[in-house]
């Protein structure tokens, strides 16, 4: 659900992107309601905290799936299976933002924003078809 809900959030951020276009923002334009970048202003901060907030509970959603695979582990391995899993899933964020500044300086905010939209969505079908979790067994 909050997958699906956050890349509503990054396709409206999208939009916003485009349509606030590359020129200077008038700051004093922001005092005026009747505005468009009033108007875009407030969207693109409420559509950030939005895809804040999703992205925090799939944050949390997939820390807890880690834990409960580990629980599946043996005994004697259980904490360093779930510390690797959780270091691999950081890792990966971080291995990615070290280069997206490098991609959007090259590629462009737009073009780049519209390729990470993409590939959010195409996250959609690896957990429709995602097999479901089985309970973890009762420690011994």
């Amino acid at each position: 659900l909050f997958s699906s809900l956050r890349v509503f959030a990054l396709t409206l951020q999208t939009f916003i992107i485009s349509a606030w276009g590359k020129e200077a923002v008038n700051l004093e334009a922001l005092d005026q309601v009747a505005s468009s970048d009033f108007v875009l202003f407030y969207v693109s901060v409420l559509s950030l905290c939005f895809g804040n907030f999703c992205a925090g509970a799939l944050t949390t959603a997939a820390f807890t799936a880690m834990m409960n695979l580990s629980q599946e582990a043996p005994a004697s391995v259980r904490s360093t299976h779930y510390s690797l899993l959780a270091t691999v899933e950081v890792l990966g964020k971080l291995a990615f933002a070290t280069v997206a500044g490098m991609f959007i300086d090259s590629i462009g905010l737009v073009a780049m924003f519209a390729v990470f939209s993409c590939l959010a969505v195409a996250t959609l079908p690896i957990l429709y078809f995602m097999p479901e979790m089985s309970q973890p067994k009762k420690s011994e």
